[in-house]
């Protein structure tokens, strides 16, 4: 009896510590997104409007002779700060959030196989899926019907070149 209250106990703890460690995870993620992602681009936007004002500010001040060559100069560099700043978005949404998602996952990784190790089941035995056994009839029709669908698209090349 008392060993059976002791699974249930371990069994109980287990669920709860599954449940908190899905919601940690999907916090963390959230959370990452949000600082790196919607952070990120907050930032250009306001480095998109400062630049705006910039240029319009350059346009105001009256320029003598090489009018149009300062114009072209100002203009470029509010599109060199615009590719500054879109580039700054996409190395946030791109490696350092990869990087920090993976972080988590090693975190939620590591959760999991502690919870696993006191529920009894030792933290490096792999939880394998079952193997599930090919159907060797479905993969030959889906082989025929290719062939087939092959063989039609070169017929249909043959007949578009010889009319």
């Amino acid at each position: 009896m008392a060993n059976r209250a002791k699974y249930n106990n371990k069994k109980a703890a287990f669920k709860a510590n599954q449940n908190e460690r899905v919601l940690g995870t999907s916090r963390a993620t959230s959370d990452a997104y949000r600082k790196l992602v919607i952070g990120a681009r907050e930032r250009e936007r306001k480095g998109k409007e400062q630049a705006y004002k910039a240029f319009a500010k350059a346009r105001k001040v009256p320029t003598g002779e090489g009018s149009t060559r300062a114009q072209f100069s100002d203009y470029e560099k509010l599109l060199q700060t615009q590719s500054a700043l879109e580039n700054q978005v996409t190395a946030a949404s791109g490696e350092q959030l990869q990087l920090t998602m993976q972080g988590i996952g090693r975190k939620d990784l590591a959760l999991h196989r502690k919870n696993i190790g006191a529920l009894g089941v030792p933290a490096q035995t792999p939880l394998m899926q079952p193997y599930q056994k090919e159907n060797k009839f479905m993969t030959f029709m889906n082989f025929t019907r290719w062939v087939g669908g092959a063989v039609a698209d070169y017929n249909n090349i043959q007949d578009s070149f010889t009319n």
